[in-house]
């Protein structure tokens, strides 16, 4: 069918003559369809559009029919595209399901303003590191710094006033295992404070905040490097285990303030035995026995 036409034909009529009337018929949806097939049919016999090449010839040949027809043909027949809705969120990557959704920062100069704030006695920075995830590494660093720093405090008290020992002994079992028996007792009384604040004491103590806040509060530790000073060694060693605990315990009430001191104390003071008496037993058995540890180590495995 073609578009709009008028066609005349001859009715019969009633008083036996003939009479001619024009009937028009409809115009089709498809007329536009059908012309542009017919044309491009003629357009194929005809000639061949530039940019397709035929496979026997290597003349080149015409686009198929969704692309001859008009453009919202060829919309109609693309494939949908979802687009999220703003308010929701996008499904994580698999990289961004391994990576942590926050970047760590190692910043020194705020780790040291941190160090420096603390060492003025201010709570206000730990009250910046409860709210801030981004400090969890270095808080991690800070102990594990504070610790290696007793093991040397140790060795050098070792290799001063000691006489008759192996070097190389005191360098793997006073320093080398001693600091990583000694991280992993700290890990360990992070763990049973927070079990008992949290188990018998009933309140709610978030694992990232304890982690940042005992870190900086093990920096009393780094001390242990002046049992250089034989005299004062053992005197030294002590102070820096009480300022350990006392400022682990400042750390503890800034995380909870509705929590009562005596809890707190309680708590931690557990945790910190389960250190203090595990780390003493270790060193007498074994001479594994960072910083002051080494005043009550068997040194007899270290000749």
């Amino acid at each position: 069918m073609a578009g709009t036409g008028a066609s005349g034909r001859r009715v019969p009529s009633l008083f036996g003559e003939q009479q001619s009337f024009d009937i028009e018929n409809p115009p089709t949806p498809f007329a536009d369809v059908h012309r542009a097939t017919g044309s491009l049919r003629t357009r194929r016999t005809n000639s061949r559009p530039a940019g397709t090449f035929s496979r026997e010839s290597g003349e080149q040949h015409s686009p198929s029919l969704t692309e001859a027809l008009s453009p919202v043909a060829v919309a109609a027949t693309a494939p949908p595209i979802h687009h999220p809705h703003p308010d929701v969120a996008p499904e994580p990557t698999p990289r961004s399901r391994i990576r942590p959704a926050t970047d760590q920062e190692l910043n020194p100069h705020r780790i040291l303003e941190q160090i420096r704030r603390l060492t003025r006695l201010d709570d206000r920075g730990f009250a910046e590191l409860i709210g801030d995830p981004a400090q969890t590494l270095a808080a991690v660093l800070i102990a594990a710094v504070a610790i290696v720093a007793a093991a040397i405090g140790g060795w050098l008290w070792l290799a001063i006033d000691a006489q008759g020992l192996s070097t190389g002994a005191i360098v793997l079992r006073e320093f080398f295992l001693g600091s990583l028996v000694l991280f992993v007792l700290w890990v360990a009384w992070m763990s049973l404070t927070r079990l008992i604040l949290i188990r018998i004491f009933t309140h709610d103590l978030d694992a990232g905040s304890l982690l940042r806040v005992m870190g900086f509060a093990s920096l009393p530790l780094m001390t242990q490097l002046f049992m250089i000073i034989t005299p004062l060694a053992y005197g030294i060693g002590i102070l820096s285990l009480l300022a350990w605990f006392g400022a682990s315990s400042v750390g503890l009430r800034t995380i909870l303030p509705v929590a009562r001191v005596s809890e707190i104390l309680i708590a931690n003071a557990i945790g910190f035995a389960l250190l203090i008496l595990t780390m003493s037993a270790i060193a007498d058995a074994t001479a594994m026995a960072p910083g002051i540890f080494a005043h009550g180590a068997d040194l007899s495995k270290l000749v």
